[in-house]
């Protein structure tokens, strides 16, 4: 399966990915997680003549929105996706942001006319299908974006994928890692929150799905299952 698509860790100390997704025959690409850096490479797509299309939010700590008024700045018409549940995240961002002792940082844009999707809601670019998690824990709105060969359901609050030999890809942001999880002594997050939505969604996926996450190196459903220290089959939340 084919997916055109860059990883640009973003500068120190947080080292976010920042991920690009193009449609290179109409010239566009979308950004998932803007961090510090994610502006300067988008400016140089632009000026080989791409349109910035839309930018995807997994959850609106600074790391992961730093550069996200200098792109509203760039290219004012592209649609920026977040979850609702992250307003208050949103209507608190400075005092947030300053208790990480950061004291120079842009604030957000208006993000009234924002496009605020819900758990199941499906956004398309390219030829791709994203399906939108909503995998609360880090923080109460944190949404991932799945998309691959797996027909995906929920029932109740709970994911369902098939076939269970599907591949795939999940752009994770701050839920899960290679061999962890995000923090959840931040405000809105949550230790038995965060288990859940590993457990009910993220591990529900195919085993071979690809998990993209917003700090370190890629991993799969199936090595996370197998080894994470937080939920896992030898986790402090064991599945």
């Amino acid at each position: 399966m084919g997916f055109d698509f860059e990883v640009l860790v973003c500068k120190p100390p947080f080292l976010v990915n920042s991920y690009f997704f193009f449609e290179r025959e109409a010239k566009k690409f979308m950004l998932l997680d803007p961090g510090d850096g994610a502006a300067d490479k988008t400016r140089e797509y632009l000026d080989q003549g791409y349109k910035l299309d839309k930018i995807l939010i997994t959850h609106v700590h600074a790391d992961h929105t730093w550069d996200l008024l200098k792109l509203t700045q760039l290219a004012s018409d592209a649609e920026i996706v977040l979850h609702r549940d992250e307003q208050y995240l949103i209507d608190n961002y400075v005092e947030l942001t300053r208790m990480f002792g950061l004291m120079q940082f842009d604030p957000l844009p208006d993000l009234s006319s924002a496009h605020f999707v819900e758990q199941g809601d499906v956004l398309e670019f390219a030829d791709k299908k994203f399906t939108v998690l909503h995998v609360p824990g880090h923080t109460r709105g944190h949404i991932a974006f799945y998309t691959g060969d797996a027909d995906i359901a929920f029932k109740g609050d709970a994911l369902e994928a098939s076939p269970a030999d599907a591949s795939g890809y999940c752009f994770v942001g701050d839920v899960i890692f290679q061999g962890g999880v995000g923090r959840t002594d931040l405000p809105g997050g949550n230790e038995q929150t965060l288990a859940e939505s590993i457990k009910n969604k993220i591990y529900k996926l195919p085993d071979k799905t690809i998990l993209y996450n917003g700090h370190g190196n890629e991993t799969t459903v199936a090595i996370e299952k197998e080894n994470n220290f937080f939920v896992g089959k030898q986790g402090f939340y064991s599945i």
